[in-house]
């Protein structure tokens, strides 16, 4: 199959260059380049589809998938719906429906959607009366109802506005409330179109509908069709914040903090944040010292001064307000933070006895909190670079006494190992990595801890330690302490036919319906973990990758550490998976690279979710920086588009000529390679001439960005899970 494709590759290639080859002028966004794009990617990877490995486990978990005559007859009559012929469909939802399946309600919605489709409005109008009389589970009538508005209905305004008006007492949820607002706006009712754009803002600014809404809202006040009072500007201002639209926002919040004098402290703290975002730390001051003159000082001020100053390089300044943040605030959430932010500037000035105390404060004043594991552990490792390797030991091995799976305990046990090897006390060197690996298998330091092992020539204790996963899943599941089984037996009749109609819509690929229906099933049995892998198959056989990835992190993490390493093979490959794998391992190939390193990257970055889209303007699969996939695009003489990185295999190409490039030019060293794609190759190449005397933990452990030695450390633990569970 590999070999039929890059046979294709080699091809399509082959043809006349300027099919594929555009100087950078022409490379565009534009709606021809995308159809280009979408024809070349048919050429490249013709039939691509799921490898079978998302299908080959047929282990009985006791889930019978549902079956339903008026199912079957709506999966036909949804065929026909599809090809485009409305009578013959709505025969078959009409069949489906007399039938009174499980589906009733849906045979009925696609019955009405079909005759507004074929243009027969009154009778659309009918069979929307019949749907809203219908008892069973789920009410349909308001997204019937939306149908019957986007179709153009020949109301009159105030029928329509009406009838629009109902709907939204039943529900306001962005998409209607969205439709609400184009509605009002066509009609010249732009205040009214202005004000539900808001209320999307307000009530869902993670909805995708926000981003349209709030360009409606500039398009509106530019054209100065509607007008903001205090609390709109503020909403709108906020949203903006968040998107990083910081120009637009110093901009509105300038011109309300006089106009509305009840919003005008709220304004000045947006005023501050954006100035922040920008670097503009002076004015931050500026503007937080207003606010404290008027409102006195507040959490909020007090933090923000002190990280302005910190940007400023005041460092006694910054020290002293984060002092008083601490004396003003000891039961605030951010007082770790603090603390650990001190106590990590000191050890970046090699100001070891000072960073120890901070950290020491962490451990004592917040023993639970999120920080100490983190502070324990760099506590050990101050000590460690300032030589006092005793001391070190010391902390580490209290550390120890706190065992629970944390990826912090497990680099505890594994530099008390390194640090014995290095005074020569090397008989403890086995007893700490053996801990290391216990405490947590599949921690990134396991498995550098099992490395350690097999070059101390300890190969049949790495082996007797690697994890062993199960190969049968149910057994696994039922052995769990904490396993609550609860399908089928006395399962609730609404939450079980909530679930058969999930089913069932999966197989008319109806997603959205179906995603609707099975979310709250979920929900409910958080903790029937044989079912949530069942729907987590169930989810992969559909190619609803998000979901699955989604589910299978919820189920792992519910797990104690300490059975990860006995974890039935199968689980942990929806946990770690090779979703697009096909593509992946086409690209790979032709720069003679390992595809598990692709996929440690794209769990990391997205998930395996092709419109993940970042605060800072990174896109899809690989998240990759419109800039960067420009530049590959002109390297590689293929046609660039913007919103094509949306799609799997044109990110998945243009990500991975990318990561060649950085492989290429740190000659194989994957740490630098994850650290340049994660924070640029000058920062990449700063850590490594910094740090050319220590080995590759210690340049780990001493990258400049907390952020960068996280990301690098997630992405070659990927890496050899990816590499152990699938050479299984």
């Amino acid at each position: 199959m590999i070999l039929l494709l890059l046979l294709f590759s080699f091809v399509s290639y082959a043809q006349s260059p300027k099919d594929f080859s555009l100087e950078e002028e022409q490379i565009s966004t534009d709606a021809q380049n995308e159809q280009k794009i979408e024809a070349w990617q048919a050429e490249i990877y013709p039939d691509i589809s799921l490898p079978s490995v998302y299908t080959r486990y047929g282990e009985n978990l006791g889930y019978v998938f549902p079956v339903d005559s008026g199912a079957i007859v709506l999966k036909e009559g949804l065929a026909w719906f599809r090809s485009g012929n409305m009578e013959k469909a709505g025969l078959f939802f009409k069949k489906s429906f007399s039938q009174k399946g499980r589906l009733v309600n849906y045979a009925k919605y696609w019955e009405l959607y079909a005759v507004l489709k074929a243009g027969r409005f009154q009778e659309a109008l009918l069979l929307y009366q019949e749907l809203c009389t219908l008892k069973e589970e789920p009410d349909l009538s308001v997204v019937a109802g939306m149908d019957l508005l986007e179709a153009g209905l020949p109301y009159t305004d105030t029928v329509y506005f009406s009838f629009l008006g109902k709907l939204l007492n039943k529900r306001r949820d962005s998409d209607l409330l969205f439709l609400a607002g184009q509605k009002n706006r066509e009609a010249g009712r732009f205040q009214t179109a202005l004000n539900y754009y808001i209320d999307i803002l307000r009530k869902d600014p993670s909805s995708p509908f926000a981003d349209s809404a709030l360009r409606l809202c500039d398009t509106l006040l530019k054209n100065k069709q509607a007008v903001l009072n205090g609390e709109k500007a503020y909403i709108l201002a906020k949203n903006r914040l968040d998107k990083r639209q910081t120009t637009e926002v110093l901009v509105l919040c300038e011109t309300f903090l006089k106009k509305e004098p009840a919003f005008r402290s709220r304004f000045l703290m947006l005023l501050a944040k954006g100035n922040y975002q920008k670097g503009n730390y002076q004015y931050v001051l500026r503007y937080l010292k207003q606010l404290e003159k008027e409102k006195g000082p507040s959490s909020f001020s007090t933090l923000f001064i002190a990280r302005s100053l910190s940007k400023l390089k005041k460092t006694s300044a910054a020290r002293a307000k984060y002092l008083e943040y601490l004396a003003l605030y000891p039961k605030s959430r951010m007082c770790e933070n603090i603390l650990w932010d001190i106590g990590r500037t000191h050890e970046e000035k090699k100001e070891y006895p000072y960073a120890v105390f901070y950290f020491k404060r962490i451990v004592k004043q917040y023993p639970s909190g999120n920080m100490a594991d983190k502070a324990f552990f760099r506590m050990g490792y101050c000590h460690y670079k300032n030589n006092k390797k005793d001391s070190a030991l010391a902390v580490w091995q209290k550390e120890s006494a706190f065992a629970n799976g944390s990826e912090e305990v497990s680099a505890a046990y594994y530099w008390s190992a390194k640090v014995h090897f290095e005074i020569n006390e090397r008989d403890s060197v086995p007893f700490w990595l053996i801990r290391c690996v216990e405490n947590n298998p599949l921690s990134y330091y396991a498995f550098r801890a099992l490395s350690r092992l097999r070059e101390l020539k300890e190969d049949s204790l790495a082996d007797r330690l690697s994890p062993a996963p199960e190969t049968s899943i149910r057994p696994f599941f039922l052995s769990l302490k904490n396993y609550r089984k609860s399908f089928p037996d006395k399962f609730p009749e609404i939450v079980i036919k909530a679930y058969e109609r999930g089913l069932l819509l999966l197989d008319c690929g109806l997603s959205d319906f179906a995603l609707r229906e099975l979310k709250p099933v979920e929900r409910f049995l958080e903790r029937d973990y044989l079912f949530q892998y069942h729907l987590i198959k169930t989810y992969e056989s559909r190619g609803f990758f998000r979901e699955a990835h989604r589910l299978s992190r919820n189920l792992i993490t519910k797990l104690p550490s300490s059975d990860y390493r006995f974890l039935p093979g199968p689980v942990i490959q929806t946990f770690y998976p090779r979703y697009f794998g096909e593509v992946v391992e086409l690209e790979c190939a032709k720069y003679g690279m390992d595809p598990l390193y692709i996929h440690s990257l794209i769990r990391q970055e997205s998930a395996y979710h092709p419109r993940a889209f970042s605060f800072a303007g990174a896109i899809g699969l690989m998240q990759l920086m419109p800039a960067t996939a420009k530049t590959e695009a002109c390297d590689m003489s293929v046609l660039f588009s913007k919103d094509s990185l949306f799609h799997p295999f044109y990110n998945i190409r243009l990500g991975t000529h990318h990561v060649d490039k950085l492989r290429k030019q740190f000659q194989g060293h994957w740490e630098l390679v994850f650290a340049a794609y994660n924070a640029g190759a000058n920062a990449a190449l700063r850590w490594k001439k910094e740090q050319s005397t220590v080995d590759e933990d210690g340049f780990i452990e001493e990258i400049g960005y907390t952020e960068t030695r996280g990301y690098v450390k997630k992405c070659l633990q990927n890496y050899w899970i990816y590499r152990f569970i699938w050479s299984h």
